[in-house]
């Protein structure tokens, strides 16, 4: 086949800082590259797109045109493989480098045009690769002048990214939203003069039909999330964590990467107080602290052996049971006993006592009965993409929203190309409109990102309860610590009517 007969492909990649360089633009340039060398044709098919993509924070394997342009590579529907750039191919040496040689080993010829790159011309890896580690360096210094300028704005104030739940942001500042500071607040009321725990909270607040932005019910991830956030009491704490995506040499994708999160020392936090106004005040965020810390899974205090002292009550009177030892023939005896009976007679509760070993050994049996299910469920998510089972109905709102993005911009362009044809003012008008629905696209995927932040709560969430669900299978029960220390994590009580035992998880099992 001669060149002229040859079918080109094009990949065009832009990110969201970088709506000004337009895929269009890189079409545009490309095609007549094409033209003057030679190269061949360029079918409308085989121009590959990825707008809005990041290529530090997205692996080249990751992107859905990029993804579409190897699968098709693979079948031989081209000959000749084009791009601007190799920042705008891939901003990781090795990456760059995998998808060059799979597309070598196909027979492709590869051409970049900023680095005047070819492959027919160039037989080694060499140029490609200094070429691939300036990309990769250009991309980390601006990486590092970003973090720097983040934390300059935040130290002045600023609020950097998606603003939190009963917040809207103008000129970077958090400006209270009366509406969901509202539910903020009710959330913390809940849960400090209520005595609510975070699946209660969500389970009521679901009952109101007062949901996240997101649209999606409450869950015990994203309570907890409120109940944790500084910004509620008027601070600004950024850089807490660092966020580095790393080689997976564990996945049977090759180049596949995944993303490591690593908390920072507290030392390069950035804290500001009293950046913004207060939802909640400080008394009371610092109870609700208090109250998180007391119901984390913890050391047994040492004055308490008893598996379920804390947690078992009379349903009779709704007073506490303690348990008490009795010696018996050389043999000790517990059981559970009701604390009004104790202190003031069975007169006035008639709760009979409990025997210890029975209703620890029940309560274990139904717990883990109820968690078996839990258990299997989240088993079988471990290990698969979060873009592959709850983000999967975002990921297609996210490319609808990219598919239409990519219409803007050829609109755009074609407008452009089009201005000599009306007046200034038609011109100006249509511009505008273009921009304006550009706009609230670039929203609407900025507000499906803080969906999948949500989703990420969540998942950690799930990992935690499938990490101690997992220790307390293996738990011995003569372990009292230890057994005492799982019971108190999956269970928020336990309460006792005459022989009939009712228990109230903490999760929803």
């Amino acid at each position: 086949m001669s060149s002229e007969n040859n079918l080109c492909a094009v990949y065009a990649r832009v990110s969201l800082d970088r709506q000004s360089e337009s895929v269009e633009h890189q079409v545009t340039l490309l095609r007549e590259l094409a033209k003057s060398r030679e190269l061949g044709k360029i079918p409308d098919e085989f121009i590959y797109q990825d707008t809005g993509v990041s290529a530090t924070k997205h692996s080249l394997w990751s992107r859905p045109a990029m993804k579409q342009l190897m699968n098709d590579a693979d079948l031989g529907k081209f000959q000749v493989v084009l791009f601007k750039g190799i920042s705008r191919f891939a901003r990781n040496t090795q990456e760059a480098l995998d998808a060059l040689d799979r597309l070598r080993s196909k027979g492709l010829r590869v051409i970049s045009y900023e680095e005047n790159y070819d492959s027919a011309k160039d037989s080694g890896n060499f140029t490609f690769t200094i070429h691939s580690a300036v990309a990769e360096y250009e991309a980390e210094k601006i990486a590092i002048r970003v973090r720097l300028g983040n934390k300059e704005k935040a130290r002045k104030g600023l609020w950097m990214g998606i603003p939190p739940f009963g917040y809207d942001l103008k000129d970077r500042r958090l400006i209270i939203n009366k509406t969901e500071a509202e539910i903020v607040r009710k959330i913390f009321d809940l849960y400090i003069n209520e005595g609510y725990g975070s699946f209660k909270i969500a389970e009521y607040l679901n009952k109101q039909h007062c949901y996240p932005r997101s649209g999606k019910k409450w869950s015990r991830g994203t309570i907890v999330y409120i109940l944790k956030r500084e910004a509620y009491k008027g601070w600004i704490v950024y850089n807490r964590k660092t966020q580095k995506r790393i080689r997976d040499y564990d996945s049977d994708i090759q180049g596949k990467k995944k993303w490591v999160r690593k908390l920072n020392p507290p030392e390069d936090w950035i804290v500001v107080k009293d950046a913004h106004d207060q939802i909640i005040d400080n008394e009371m965020f610092a109870r609700a602290q208090e109250i998180i810390h007391s119901r984390k899974l913890k050391d047994t205090a040492p004055n308490v052996y008893h598996p379920l002292t804390g947690l078992l009550f009379c349903k009779a009177c709704g007073e506490g049971m303690v348990c008490q030892k009795r010696t018996f023939s050389n043999k000790e005896y517990r059981y559970y006993i009701c604390k009004t009976y104790h202190k003031y007679g069975r007169s006035y509760c008639k709760q009979a006592n409990v025997n210890a070993e029975k209703i620890e050994d029940g309560v274990a049996l139904h717990l883990e009965k109820l968690i078996r299910e839990k258990y299997n469920h989240l088993k079988a998510m471990e290990g698969i993409e979060k873009t592959e089972t709850d983000i999967r109905g975002l990921e297609k709102k996210i490319k609808d929203i990219d598919f239409r993005t990519e219409r803007l911009n050829k609109d755009n362009a074609d407008l452009y190309f089009e201005r000599e044809n009306m007046n200034i003012e038609q011109y100006r008008y249509l511009s505008q409109r273009i921009k304006e629905e550009m706009d609230k696209l670039l929203e609407k995927k900025k507000a499906l990102d803080s969906e999948r932040a949500s989703i990420q709560n969540d998942d950690d969430m799930n990992k935690e309860i499938l990490d101690h669900i997992e220790k307390f299978f293996k738990t011995d029960r003569s372990d009292t610590p230890n057994f005492r220390r799982f019971l108190h994590y999956f269970i928020e009580r336990v309460d006792i009517e005459e022989e009939k035992t009712y228990i109230q998880t903490r999760f929803n099992f």
